[in-house]
């Protein structure tokens, strides 16, 4: 899909969310109180999808110590859910993660999401 086609995303059953709605940037650059756990979850409850992958490790690990007091995550398929909702950790598609790439956790989410 091109970039600009992402309006017809739910077409495919698939939506796009972030934790940090009103800034921008690598990670590092990004505001210390620019995260909102709690809008990802309002959105969560109002659009119950019976999968949500966090892309990338520093918006899961806001997640994940903010509602399950949890430090340390590893990529893939989390224990932990928002409800119903099961939760993925993938990472950064982002040339600056290059050193934390791995192709794998991509491929068994595609397959989890082939098998549902």
């Amino acid at each position: 899909m091109k970039p600009e086609e992402f309006r017809t995303l739910p077409e495919f059953g698939l939506g796009l969310t972030d934790m940090t709605k009103h800034a921008s940037g690598s990670d590092a650059s990004l505001p210390k109180d620019s995260d909102d756990p709690g809008g990802l979850r309002n959105r969560i409850e109002r659009f119950r999808p019976r999968l949500l992958a966090f892309v990338g490790k520093r918006a899961a690990q806001v997640w994940f110590r903010h509602f399950h007091s949890k430090a340390k995550i590893g990529y893939g398929l989390q224990i932990e859910t928002a409800g119903d909702t099961a939760l993925f950790v993938l990472p950064s598609p982002s040339g600056l993660a290059i050193r934390y790439w791995d192709e794998q956790p991509w491929r068994d989410l595609a397959a989890m999401v082939k098998s549902r």
